[in-house]
């Protein structure tokens, strides 16, 4: 082994670890915010306790996903940065990440910053206790979250008339564990939130605990 390939191998390493570092700093962080959610805000018939949690989780990591999209092509090199190496692999599972010129993955991105200030107002209408306001803010926002993924994994299916134009090259274990299932989350939990709040809200529109 030449020298340089030794080196590119030791710094590859070394990125590994800083990368992992941060985003065990990142899940220690989605970690905390969950405890706040789960001792800080009120319950109530309207608002579960778990879809603040999902809020605050979910406005935690599409922080993280948005800062990635966005910084790269700037001087911070997210591609090649550590707080987003864990990317460095995803972009060989979904290419589409990778092209820098896609304006749909920045336009996703976009919708992430909005998704996330609707959390984050949902979330302050629960803290003042106004149940209601806060169960629709929620319901919009969760709304969003999963519409937008399937409109992402609609388009990896149908676009161009060639299915899986980006995800071709994995094999089926690879796009299932790194593919399907991680996005799936951002479909089913979201729209399980959707169901739970309308049903609330629809089942005591006038109970005086829900305003």
């Amino acid at each position: 082994m030449s020298s340089d390939a030794a080196k590119e191998r030791s710094l590859d390493a070394a990125v590994f670890k800083s990368g992992n570092a941060y985003l065990t700093g990142l899940l220690a962080v989605v970690g905390l915010l969950a405890y706040v959610a789960r001792s800080g805000f009120p319950s109530s018939p309207a608002f579960p306790r778990w879809i603040a949690i999902w809020l605050l989780i979910s406005s935690a990591i599409c922080s993280w996903d948005a800062s990635f999209v966005f910084n790269r092509q700037t001087a911070l090199d997210s591609f090649n940065h550590p707080l987003w190496s864990p990317y460095k692999d995803y972009v060989q599972v979904d290419r589409l990440y990778g092209k820098v010129d896609n304006d749909f993955v920045w336009s996703q991105s976009v919708l992430n910053v909005l998704e996330i200030c609707i959390n984050l107002l949902a979330l302050n209408f629960l803290s003042r206790r106004s149940f209601r306001k806060a169960a629709v803010t929620a319901l919009v926002a969760c709304a969003m979250t999963s519409s937008k993924t399937i409109l992402y994994h609609v388009m990896e299916i149908s676009c161009h008339g060639t299915p899986r134009s980006n995800t071709a090259q994995n094999d089926w274990p690879t796009f299932l564990t790194l593919y399907v299932f991680p996005n799936g989350v951002w479909i089913w939990v979201p729209m399980l939130a959707c169901f739970q709040l309308g049903a609330r809200l629809v089942a005591e529109p006038t109970n005086p605990k829900l305003s």
